[in-house]
């Protein structure tokens, strides 16, 4: 039960945004809870991601926290800190700072941070088309009589690709079905694909060090 009687926020004062650290997967609570008690605004950056739910045997699109057990609080009064994890039951965590006092992350930073969902996206989108099928390209035979065989696209037709392997020594000619092949270069057949960063990770390790840039050293705020 949440005690009303404890005031986390007090006089107001300019409006700044903090990080709160908290517990894994609780972001959407916690930021309930903060806005209820007099946070102007609880935020963290999200993705859209299809899931699979073996119980409904479907695939199910949700949001999933892109940086798990940070919140972003903007406030505009004087906030106890002590008193804000108190009413937390333990879901907040502390809040990063220096030297153990809490800092204020700069405008600059949170747009930069309000950006990341939409250039994960677009990462996405870009990964999608990197790794498309098109003719020109290198391609591995995932299933069928054919698996295993690394070949060249020739043409597509509809569903259908027209594609070359070598067969007993000899360039031949396929027909399989486009679903069975994962492109394995960038467009110039024998090219060697490069690992791309995922780009969830990617977009992780730029909020970290967005929040490097912010606080320098993380801390726990008593």
């Amino acid at each position: 039960m949440l005690n009303r009687a404890l005031r986390p926020f007090g006089a107001e004062c300019d409006p700044a945004w903090f990080i709160l650290q908290v517990a894994s997967s609780r972001e959407r609570a916690v930021g309930q809870l903060v806005e209820r008690f007099g946070a102007v605004e609880a935020w963290w950056p999200t993705e859209k991601v299809w899931v699979h739910k073996p119980y409904r045997n479907e695939l199910v699109l949700v949001r999933r926290a892109v940086a798990p057990g940070y919140l972003f609080m903007l406030t505009s009064a004087e906030v106890n800190w002590s008193v804000l994890r108190e009413v937390s039951l333990g879901r907040i965590h502390g809040v990063l700072g220096r030297d153990g006092r809490p800092l204020a992350v700069p405008p600059s930073v949170m747009a930069e941070m309000a950006a990341v969902p939409e250039r994960l996206l677009a990462q996405k989108l870009a990964e999608a088309e990197r790794r498309r099928v098109v003719p020109g390209c290198s391609a591995s035979v995932d299933s069928g009589a054919f698996a295993g065989f690394v070949v060249d696209v020739e043409a597509l037709d509809g569903p259908i690709a027209r594609v070359v392997a070598m067969l007993f020594g000899r360039p031949t000619l396929l027909h399989v079905d486009v679903g069975v092949l994962t492109r394995q270069d960038g467009g110039t057949p024998g090219a060697a694909l490069v690992p791309a960063v995922p780009p969830s990770i990617a977009a992780l390790a730029r909020i970290r060090g967005l929040l490097a840039q912010a606080v320098d050293v993380p801390a726990l705020a008593a």
